[in-house]
């Protein structure tokens, strides 16, 4: 036997088994990222642009329902000429149109101000999740949610909250932030998924080592 064998062994297990150390660290290190990633989005991204889905669906109805129902106030008076007949038909529908107004307000206080808190508590609760290009933001969040307090405390005019830019369209650039780091972290999960499938699957079809016959 020639006296290179034992030591080209000797090296090329001590190879095998630093590949393999390598290769497990790796996938180790790639299992945790994906752990995070996936954290990121269940716990931030995905309740974060759920909330702001809702308030935008709310909000589109309620824009709907307004514009709708000041048509039909118009419709009812349309050709009417006698005051009598308009005071009449005042009379009768104006208690179910004022509702209308009633409603929405109440649903400011009692639903979208609370949603747009939540937003505030995810960002307080889960700061550690969220990518840098995100949490810029807060500060306008933060800013918005406590104009629209101090207005529900009636503490505010509205007056004032117009004149200081207050408004939804200034949470424009965090929605879409928000939005597109959800579809980013989605892409991710689903990758890191798909890679690791094919790995296994590879790994399965490698043909095992042959016995040596004697």
């Amino acid at each position: 036997m020639d006296w290179w064998s034992p030591a080209i062994s000797a090296v090329a297990g001590l190879t095998g088994v630093l590949i393999g150390s390598w290769l497990a660290t790796r996938r180790e290190e790639e299992e945790r990222r994906l752990r995070f990633i996936q954290r990121q989005l269940e716990e931030f991204y995905a309740p974060f642009c759920a909330l702001r889905q809702e308030i935008r669906a709310k909000s589109e109805v309620r824009v709907k329902v307004s514009k709708t129902a000041a048509a039909e106030w118009a419709a009812l008076f349309e050709g009417i000429e006698s005051p009598e007949l308009k005071q009449e038909i005042e009379a009768r529908h104006k208690d179910q149109f004022d509702s209308i107004v009633t409603y929405s307000n109440k649903q400011v206080v009692d639903d979208l101000l609370p949603s747009y808190r939540r937003m505030l508590d995810l960002f307080r609760e889960k700061l550690w999740l969220v990518e840098r290009a995100t949490r810029i933001h807060y500060p306008t969040l933060a800013e918005f949610v406590e104009v629209w307090n101090r207005r529900v405390a009636g503490s505010l005019p509205a007056s004032v909250a117009e004149g200081m830019g207050h408004g939804e369209e200034n949470l424009d650039s965090l929605y879409a932030d928000a939005e597109r780091h959800r579809d980013q972290l989605q892409r991710k999960i689903r990758d890191g998924r798909s890679g690791r499938w094919s790995a296994h699957v590879s790994s399965l079809r490698k043909p095992g080592r042959k016995e040596t016959q004697p």
